[in-house]
């Protein structure tokens, strides 16, 4: 009878809870450009794929949707889950230079059945867009750029990048500049000519660049790019590291530690590579002042630390021996077969009375709850022995 029940539990599931329906599309190529030639059409083929037989809705959206031509509304994919697309796109009069786009949309017709399956169910409709793009020039010289600074390790190059683009519509003669590169401290600790570079055609791309051998600390840098291109210029700016295989031991918490207790101890540790290191593990030792360890722990290996990332290594120390009074707590690092060390000073107290108190009144209530238990454990072996024996008797 139960398995009647429990089968019929699992009909109603089955029947009454919706199943999730996922779809695909895809569509080539992912995007298109055309020239800008205002009054100009171009026909433009895609290719999209789906489930055979499946039917698309086509939509034309985007800055210039409205000039974009369908022929028709819907596409159903063929034996082969494949079809294939003719659109026109006519080029208006556009005043803003820069790149300008229509998107063909291409969605999942909604309650269409999918591999078989019936609408109804909870759908995942699919839909992908292929954008057309127009570039236009601005009237005169103009350019866009984009400057990237990569991190480096200590003792090896830092590379500068100037992606620069003639997004005019005259040529540009000559590009050329610098970088200047500032510390941690916001001092500058180099000055460096970019590669340059000469006529660049509108829509034409170029690199300019440079590199620094770095030195000096580890920690963020700031490189500022000035480039000048014919009678104009720019400013740009990017972030870099320099680091080396280095973990810095940035806190150790608690300062304060009470007599008697094991209390948990937490260390901040942050990378200062550009790679993940691994392994990584501390020893923490509580000194006096005659540099004599009482106390000692170690924490748990952690298997690796991101680059530049931070993380917690975490013990226990006991201080049910140690007397009042100032030391150190000395935390040594190890990882990769390298080293790091760093002092803390902490405190060691008598508890306060407050906490002696909670801590007594807790002991108290365990007694207390022990007590009844073992009383409870009596009275339930006492009864049961009764009822044995009155059963004996008859």
């Amino acid at each position: 009878m139960k398995k009647f029940g429990l089968f019929l539990l699992l009909l109603f599931l089955a029947i009454a809870l919706p199943r999730v329906v996922l779809a695909t599309v895809a569509i080539t190529p992912g995007a298109q450009s055309v020239p800008y030639q205002p009054g100009t059409s171009y026909e433009l083929s895609f290719l999209v794929q789906g489930a055979p037989g499946q039917e698309f809705v086509l939509s034309a959206s985007g800055e210039l949707g409205a000039f974009l031509e369908l022929p028709s509304n819907s596409v159903t994919m063929n034996a082969n889950g494949a079809a294939t697309l003719h659109v026109v796109f006519t080029v208006p009069e556009i005043d803003a230079p820069g790149t300008h786009s229509a998107n063909l949309l291409v969605s999942e017709k909604p309650g269409e059945r999918l591999f078989g399956r019936p609408s109804g169910n909870v759908q995942a409709y699919a839909a992908v867009s292929s954008p057309i793009n127009v570039f236009v020039p601005c009237p005169d010289k103009c350019a866009d750029m984009s400057f990237s600074a990569s991190d480096a390790d200590l003792g090896k190059p830092a590379f500068f990048t100037i992606s620069f683009v003639n997004t005019g519509s005259k040529d540009i003669l000559a590009a050329d500049g610098q970088v200047q590169v500032y510390d941690p401290q916001n001092n500058v600790v180099a000055s460096i000519p970019l590669t340059p570079v000469q006529n660049i055609a509108p829509g034409a791309s170029a690199s300019l660049g440079s590199e620094w051998q770095t030195e000096g600390t580890l920690g963020a840098y700031t490189a500022k790019a000035i480039v000048n291109f014919d009678e104009q210029s720019r400013d740009l700016q990017d972030t870099f590291k320099v680091g080396d295989l280095l973990i810095d031991i940035s806190s150790f918490s608690p300062a304060q530690f009470y007599v008697g207790d094991i209390t948990p101890t937490y260390i901040g540790i942050q990378s200062q590579w550009g790679q993940a290191i691994n392994s990584v593990y501390a020893l923490v030792e509580i000194k006096d002042s005659d540099n004599n360890t009482l106390v000692n722990a170690e924490t748990p290996t952690l298997p690796s630390i991101d680059a530049w990332g931070y993380n917690n290594l975490n013990t226990f120390l006991n201080f049910g021996e140690m007397r009042v009074g100032n030391y150190t707590a000395k935390v040594t690092l190890f990882y990769e077969g390298e080293t790091n060390e760093k002092d803390f000073p902490i405190t060691v107290e008598n508890k306060p009375a407050q906490v002696a108190a909670e801590k007594k009144f807790t002991v108290d209530v365990s007694i207390v709850a022990i007590v009844l238990l073992i009383s409870a454990i009596v009275a339930l072996v006492y009864a049961y022995k009764r009822k044995k024996a009155r059963t004996s008797k008859y």
